[in-house]
């Protein structure tokens, strides 16, 4: 009984509280030009205010546009580097796309691309930037397609050719490491005279990618652990978690 008579008294006086502090502000609302304590409270909330602001206005707006603005220009100069595709890859028929969607399954690494059947767009057309192949077309809809990554886990693997100084090696571009973020070559012999710095491309063994795109340049090599073969390591120039634009390749046109 004590206890909730304490517990009344302790609400009242909260009530109280309240109350008194309601009518001292509004007190203070018509008489505040001589009032010290109730400037220097205005003051200090204003400045609290301004800093809760700070990020949202004044420079902050400036670091903003400087950044969105520099991501523009980024955006536009690998545009440019992707449209000179046109030049380096000139017996292809290329269509370029934009990815609208991006599938970050371990088991299924795929990116849906803004180009379909209704482009020309076809299954298992190779698709690259400016810093080589990035994978293939897995599925087509008529206004979209879905790309599969090389760094998709499920299995993708093709025939490639690591090109020494000396002479060029046939191997199976096999799985992409996570670990390393490399991908793993095998069936080159032991023997082979392979170097870190050595430039890989797909061989256009296989019938789906063509011959002489890059994928990216050896970065480890050694033997497994029977001796017959070389684990070699290969290190990609590409980003594959940023990926906007990309080029489709059609088709390699026929010289007249």
């Amino acid at each position: 009984m004590h206890f909730r008579k304490k517990k009344l008294k302790k609400s009242i006086l909260w009530t109280l509280t309240i109350i008194l502090l309601f009518l001292l502000l509004g007190w203070s609302t018509l008489y505040t030009d001589n009032i010290p304590v109730f400037h220097f409270l205005k003051d200090k909330f204003n400045q609290i205010e301004a800093k809760i602001q700070a990020p949202f206005t004044g420079n902050s707006d400036i670091s903003f546009d400087l950044a969105l603005s520099r991501e523009k220009d980024q955006e536009i100069e690998n545009l440019k580097k992707l449209l000179d595709l046109k030049t380096t890859l000139s017996r292809f028929s290329i269509v370029y796309a934009t990815s609208i969607y991006r599938n970050v399954d371990y088991f299924n690494e795929s990116i849906t691309l803004d180009k379909g059947s209704d482009d020309g767009i076809a299954k298992d057309m190779a698709v690259v930037t400016e810093l080589g192949l990035v994978g293939k077309i897995d599925r087509v809809m008529a206004h979209s397609s879905e790309l599969k990554l090389l760094t998709a886990q499920d299995g993708m693997q093709l025939s490639v050719v690591v090109n020494s100084s000396e002479t060029s090696f046939y191997g199976v571009l096999s799985e992409y490491q996570r670990t390393t973020d490399s991908f793993l070559v095998t069936g080159i012999p032991a023997t082979a005279n392979v170097q870190v710095g050595d430039t890989v491309t797909t061989s256009g063994l296989g019938g789906i990618f063509p011959a002489g795109i890059y994928i990216g340049t050896v970065s480890a090599c050694q033997n497994d652990a029977f001796g017959i073969t070389k684990n070699i390591q290969i290190k990609a120039n590409q980003d594959f978690n940023h990926l906007k634009y990309v080029a489709i390749l059609k088709k390699e046109e026929t010289p007249l």
